[in-house]
């Protein structure tokens, strides 16, 4: 009797200590393709690629994500009958102390991207949850 109480006191710290995952994908809304995109979360980096205009990335397993994480992000805007050309944009907070953190579930992650200029851009995001 003792070893069977034993055994669910111990499956039940078990279950306890044991951290969900959530899962994210990436929607490109905007007309222009993102090259690369990398999401930092307490130092684990998860990095999607080639997401064309209107179109989901695939769903990638990450330890969690701050509502307002920033992100490296490579975008790609092909000219007419001249040279293609990059935009690259990093966010860095200062620090996240007192951000709402998303530690389970599925989400997506809508990205809306604005020319602001010849080489600027604008992002707008938002975490859609499924």
């Amino acid at each position: 009797m003792k070893n069977l109480l034993l055994l669910i006191i111990v499956l039940v710290l078990c279950s306890a200590t044991k951290k969900e995952k959530i899962e994210l994908r990436i929607y490109n809304d905007s007309k222009f393709k993102i090259e690369k995109i990398k999401l930092s979360f307490k130092g684990q980096e998860t990095e999607f690629k080639d997401i064309e205009p209107k179109s989901y990335s695939e769903m990638k397993k990450v330890e969690g994500l701050w509502r307002d994480n920033c992100y490296d992000l490579t975008v790609y805007k092909k000219r007419f009958l001249a040279q293609n050309f990059w935009a690259h944009q990093i966010c860095i907070p200062i620090d996240h102390h007192g951000d709402n953190k998303i530690e389970n579930g599925k989400y997506t992650l809508k990205l809306k991207i604005k020319q602001s200029g010849k080489s600027k851009f604008v992002v707008e995001s938002e975490y859609i949850g499924e």
